[in-house]
């Protein structure tokens, strides 16, 4: 019987994987995206918890990027619900930056409004933000949860805001602006 059950689950983690993938898009792990990526997760260590990729049927569904203004992308997001720490980093298609820049925008405020749902992300959604260089756009929530239960709102996201500014340097730094 225990047999049966992991085949089971080892059938199921085959048909996931092969009805995923990025839904017509660019995952890149190599390339300026690629680079970026790798430094983030060097530079929080242990403290970058994105670790579910996601896909572009993700990205236009869920996140309102529209295909046609995305080149290339690298996505990571949660694998609980109760954590929101994400990270998209998207290479516009000529002349789509902006777009992409206002869609990633939008998604933040929808996120920001729903932050209630789960109270202990409300500081760290507050301090997420969207950068743009050039024709790369980042959404940026990231780095670890403050270990102090009893912090203040504002040390909250004091230390939210630093992770934050360590990732949006990171990404200056590794695109060279």
């Amino acid at each position: 019987m225990k047999k049966f059950f992991a085949m089971l689950m080892v059938v199921c983690m085959l048909a996931v994987s092969a009805c995923s993938g990025n839904g017509g898009g660019t995952k890149v792990e190599s390339g300026k995206l690629g680079d970026v990526h790798t430094a983030v997760k060097t530079a929080l260590g242990d403290a970058y918890i994105a670790s579910m990729p996601y896909d572009m049927m993700y990205l236009t569904e869920v996140v309102g990027l529209t295909e046609a203004d995305i080149k290339e992308f690298v996505a990571e997001g949660p694998m609980m619900s109760a954590h929101i720490d994400t990270f998209i980093g998207i290479e516009a298609a000529e002349g789509k930056g902006e777009a992409v820049e206002q869609a990633l925008q939008a998604y933040l405020e929808v996120l920001k409004s729903d932050a209630f749902m789960y109270p202990m992300n409300v500081a760290k959604v507050e301090t997420a933000k969207i950068l743009r260089v050039d024709d790369y756009v980042f959404y940026i929530c990231l780095g670890g949860y403050h270990e102090n239960m009893e912090a203040t709102e504002e040390e909250c996201k004091a230390f939210y805001t630093e992770q934050n500014e360590l990732v949006e340097k990171t990404i200056h730094d590794t695109l060279g602006k």
